[in-house]
């Protein structure tokens, strides 16, 4: 399991990277948002058996593309915006 920080909305501009955490089990059938993909290159996400992560630039636009990520039928409890803790002997 990854360590993270979860957001509350509105979110802004210049606070990012965030993800949006999206919970497998519970979200069934999904897809990122348009230009964005499913996180593969972040070791702290891959290992993750339990969540998907997409990196977006800003809470501002996570929380619009979770909004829209609901309207297409994944379900509220499915989602989340995350700051993830840094990864070990990473200094950011």
């Amino acid at each position: 399991m990854v360590a993270a920080e979860v957001l509350a909305p509105p979110g802004g501009y210049g606070d990012g990277p965030v993800y949006i955490r999206v919970e497998k089990e519970k979200a069934g059938s999904w897809r990122p948002p348009p230009g964005h993909g499913v996180s593969y290159d972040d070791r702290r996400c891959v290992w993750d058996r339990r969540f998907d992560y997409v990196r977006v630039v800003n809470t501002h636009n996570a929380f619009l593309y979770a909004e829209l990520m609901r309207e297409e039928g994944v379900p509220s409890e499915a989602l989340s915006v995350v700051r993830l803790a840094p990864a070990a002997g990473v200094v950011s």
